[in-house]
């Protein structure tokens, strides 16, 4: 089936990196290709697939992170650009049309929004007011980019920040939440046309967490979700690396890199699969499928999404 291929390709290629981004699927190739090529990238970390390409970071000895992109039928290497003294990022990019973006820190902890033409092998930074932390946050629609910041205010509370980036008109903009009381928000997810957020809610003595969900046009808060008290507690202890909302699901894997996934039901969202290791690729097609990939160990694990059957099944080794 398509989409076990798809898996299985993914998969070996995660054998040698974090996390690659599905972005396109229109011309996969074959699994013993990409076992047989991929070698060649061992010194770099893949970003994301891209049909028969592979696109990778690079990091030099003086702190710049050079971008290029491989072809694992041809095994051409083309270089596309280079962030000066880079500083850290969450390293998982998000894609729109033929461009993938990320978000990255320099050094002097000026943030920045990088844009990765694929169609044109370009590299472009757009600046952006970025917070005290480091790491920023990404998702997009179809057609917009979202990015969190987090920064402290002058009583240092926390201050969250949302952005919103359309091509088309090329601004970056500050995106406000409507009928927010401006909590902490620590992830974010796009679904549906639906923005999705990880709220920290304190009363000055304890904090709650919940998902609260807005409108991605107006901003409006449409929804809550409230959590069970396990996964309140897992997404407390030890922070969001990546957060992810499909269907009737939350995925989520913290700094301990251990990841969860929960179903989302009437009464909330309760966690049915947890472990050390567990990922999740996803693209800008993935809401046009009823499986979404996930990775352990080399195992790939599909969640089998058919009316109210929600079975989480191996589906190769």
């Amino acid at each position: 089936m398509k989409w076990v291929n798809k898996i299985g390709l993914i998969i070996i290629s995660l054998l040698f990196a974090f996390t690659i981004t599905a972005c396109s699927n229109s011309k996969m190739p074959t699994e013993q290709n990409l076992v047989k090529k991929v070698d060649g990238l061992k010194e770099y970390s893949p970003a994301l697939l891209y049909d028969d390409d592979v696109l990778y970071t690079s990091l030099s000895s003086d702190g710049n992170m050079a971008f290029g992109r491989f072809n694992i039928g041809t095994e051409v290497q083309k270089e596309i650009g280079m962030v000066e003294q880079f500083y850290i990022s969450q390293g998982i990019p998000v894609c729109v049309g033929n461009a993938a973006y990320m978000p990255v820190a320099l050094n002097n902890m000026q943030h920045q929004l990088l844009k990765i033409d694929l169609s044109k092998d370009t590299l472009e930074a757009i600046p952006f007011v970025g917070g005290s932390e480091a790491i920023d946050y990404i998702s997009a629609t179809a057609t917009d980019v979202y990015l969190l910041a987090r920064d402290k205010n002058a009583d240092n509370t926390n201050r969250s920040l949302i952005y919103k980036y359309n091509d088309k008109n090329k601004e970056l903009l500050e995106f406000i939440l409507k009928e927010s009381d401006q909590d902490s928000i620590v992830g974010l997810s796009c679904y549906n046309n639906k923005l999705f957020t990880v709220a920290e809610k304190s009363d000055g003595i304890d904090t709650d967490v919940c998902i609260e969900i807005y409108d991605c046009e107006s901003g409006t808060l449409t929804d809550t979700i409230q959590l069970s008290d396990t996964l309140k507690e897992a997404m407390s202890k030890n922070g969001l690396v990546q957060f992810n909302v499909f269907n009737h699901f939350l995925y989520f894997r913290d700094f301990s890199d251990r990841g969860y996934i929960a179903a989302i039901n009437n009464d909330g969202a309760e966690k049915i699969f947890d472990s050390l290791g567990l990922r999740v690729v996803s693209g800008s097609n993935t809401n046009d499928f009823n499986i979404e990939p996930f990775f352990l160990s080399g195992i790939a694990l599909a969640l089998r999404l058919h009316g109210n059957v929600r079975n989480l099944d191996y589906v190769m080794g």
